[in-house]
Formats: C-alpha cells, sequence, structure tokens
C-alpha cells in the first residue's frame, strides 16, 4: 500500500509563502512531513489532490489563512479550525517549544479527539458572499459590538480583502489566484459556535 493511501488526516501550519504539514495515519502515529510552497498554485493544487478524497484537515484559526481552506476544499478535502488560543496554551502546557514542525504535529493530533473542544467555526462561503458586501464603515452599524462580535467582524472583513490583495491586478495568471477570491471562506478566531454569526450581520 502506497504511504499516501494510510493517510487519515492532516495538521498544517501555514505561513504566508509556504506551509508545514504533518500526515498521520488512522492510529494516530505521524507517517510524515511536507514543506509546502504557495508560491505555484498549480503545484499547490495538484500537490493536495494526492491526498486520500475527503482527507480531514486540520489548520490553526487564525487571520488570513481562509484561502487555504478553500485550497483544501477545492481539492476534496475538509478543512477544519483549531483555535489558536487553544493550541497555544496546550503547547505550553505540554513544555513544547513553538515551531512550524511541532504546531504541524500537534493539529494533526488533535483530530481523532471527540468532542472537538479545539474546534472553531468555518464560515461558509454562502455567509462571506453576503458578508463580503459590507463595506468598511458598515462593520459597526445596527448592532452594539461586542468583543467577540468585533473580532468576527474584522477579520471575516479583512480576510475577504486580504484575498483580494494576494489575487494582485486584473489580467494576473488564473493559476496564482487563490480559490477563495472565489467563495470568500474565512476563519472566525473566536472559539465559540452559538450566535458567532452575529458577527457577520446579514442585515446590512
Amino acid at each position: 500500500m502506497d504511504l499516501m493511501d494510510k493517510v487519515s488526516h492532516v495538521g498544517l501550519d501555514n505561513h504566508k509563502n509556504f506551509s508545514r504539514l504533518t500526515a498521520r495515519d488512522a492510529n494516530n502515529r505521524v507517517l510524515f512531513r511536507q514543506r509546502l510552497d504557495h508560491g505555484d498554485r498549480r503545484k499547490l493544487r495538484k500537490e493536495l489532490r494526492r491526498f486520500p478524497a475527503g482527507t480531514p484537515v486540520v489548520l490553526e484559526a487564525s487571520f488570513g489563512w481562509g484561502w487555504m481552506a478553500d485550497e483544501w476544499t477545492a481539492a476534496g478535502h475538509q478543512p477544519h479550525l483549531a483555535s489558536s488560543g487553544t493550541v497555544a496554551a496546550w503547547r505550553k502546557a505540554r513544555g513544547l517549544a513553538k515551531n512550524n514542525r511541532i504546531d504541524a504535529d500537534l493539529l494533526a493530533e488533535l483530530w481523532p479527539q471527540d468532542p472537538r473542544w479545539w474546534e472553531v467555526w468555518l464560515v461558509p462561503p454562502e455567509v462571506m458572499a453576503v458578508a463580503g458586501l459590507v463595506p468598511a464603515s458598515g462593520l459597526f452599524v445596527n448592532r452594539p459590538p461586542t468583543p467577540d462580535g468585533i473580532v468576527c467582524r474584522v477579520e471575516a472583513h479583512l480576510s475577504r480583502r486580504q484575498h483580494e490583495w494576494i489575487a494582485g491586478p486584473p489580467g494576473r495568471d488564473e493559476s496564482s489566484v487563490p480559490v477563495a477570491q472565489k467563495t470568500g471562506t474565512a476563519a472566525c478566531s473566536v472559539p465559540r459556535h452559538r450566535d458567532v454569526a452575529a458577527g457577520l450581520d446579514l442585515s446590512l
């Protein structure tokens, strides 16, 4: 059996220009670690399609990583977001240093845990499609902003704008344009499912 066929789930430590990936098997043992470069989007997408269809991928829910979740979704996989604060506290409690390899290992290690205490909401594309129409000046009208609401609204708005910045000027090669520019997935880093949609005021 090919090593890739044994992959059960993946942890991904994402950065601006590259990601570090840890693949684990059904027993949560590390199968391999890999670096994914973001510069060549065609090559990146081809690499993501090598993983078994529907592979769960755990990413840290930090600002700006929505486009990578879109790329994994487009490749036929299942991205899930882990709370950044929770991951940092877990790493510290275990006495581990912070580096790319360890972060990818920890993210991959989370998947089998039940319940998913670490997971935060991945805003679906249909919600972001509406939220993207809201101008920055309208982020805090019609609703008294709560701290959680502020986090969600700002991250959702800026994430959408960042996808546009990454895409660059019109006419740029399609292979370099992230899928997120079209689908608009974004992560809200507030580690809570209840009322998180209030951060994206669809009534505006």
